[in-house]
């Protein structure tokens, strides 16, 4: 039964822009939520965003045994372990993407100020994607509660269906 106002898969793929943003993340999850798409929804003019929010290096206030400041060589290490990662994550989904015939595009955000959910949120405005497809960690009760959730605030905030793939 369909919620009232919400648009059916066969409205959002009847839009002239079929954008789908698909949340990555370098997790299993969020591959079986990219297959999820490609294998179920995916259609011949399918216009797919890859989207990746960043990590950020975190600049300690305090050093371990007292004192403020932080060792740059531990910074630049840090850095370079992100910046290594997202190359990677960029490679593995140009080349999913490539081997399966997606139209695509994959960004990296790397200048999330408030986080990844709300840089999720944003992406899909600016590329004015019709759905956003992301996968879950599958965090219990309590630890989602404590920790929250970015496909819960994708879910609550977003002005465009939103695919959640729980994963295995």
């Amino acid at each position: 039964m369909a919620i009232p106002g919400t648009p059916s898969m066969e409205q959002i793929y009847d839009c002239p822009a079929n954008t789908v943003l698909i949340c990555v993340d370098g997790s299993s999850n969020a591959l079986e939520a990219f297959q999820y798409f490609t294998s179920n929804f995916r259609q011949s003019d399918s216009n797919v965003i890859i989207f990746h929010a960043s990590d950020q290096v975190k600049i300690p206030a305090f050093v371990p045994g007292g004192g403020v400041g932080f060792m740059p060589e531990s910074l630049m290490a840090a850095y370079d372990e992100i910046e290594l990662h997202n190359k990677r994550l960029k490679e593995k989904y140009e080349k999913l993407c490539s081997d399966i015939g997606l139209n695509h595009q994959v960004i990296i955000d790397e200048d999330i100020k408030k986080g990844p959910g709300v840089a999720i949120i944003n992406a899909a405005k600016k590329n004015n994607a019709k759905l956003i497809v992301i996968g879950t960690r599958g965090l219990g009760t309590i630890r989602r509660t404590i920790l929250g959730s970015v496909s819960h605030y994708v879910l609550h905030h977003s002005s465009v269906p939103v695919l959640i793939c729980p994963g295995a």
